[in-house]
């Protein structure tokens, strides 16, 4: 970790020298593993979204009404 997770100020250890608050490597690798699910939920999105506009532009969205399901064609 490089810096603070409670003032975002540089670490040299693991207490920071300018809000006090003590670190430790579980801090890190929870800040880690949000940053990566972070990742994949973005990637998620991206690939649903290019998937939708695709769909789209080879002509096989067919748009529905959201509550009944019905199809607008």
């Amino acid at each position: 970790m490089t810096n603070c997770p409670n003032c975002g100020a540089p670490l040299n250890g693991s207490k920071c020298e300018y809000c006090g608050t003590i670190t430790n490597d579980v801090d890190s690798e929870i800040a880690r593993i949000e940053l990566e699910k972070q990742s994949i939920m973005n990637q998620m999105a991206n690939q649903r979204h290019t998937t939708f506009l695709m769909s789209m532009l080879n002509g096989n969205y067919k748009p529905f009404h959201p509550y009944t399901g019905a199809s607008f064609l």
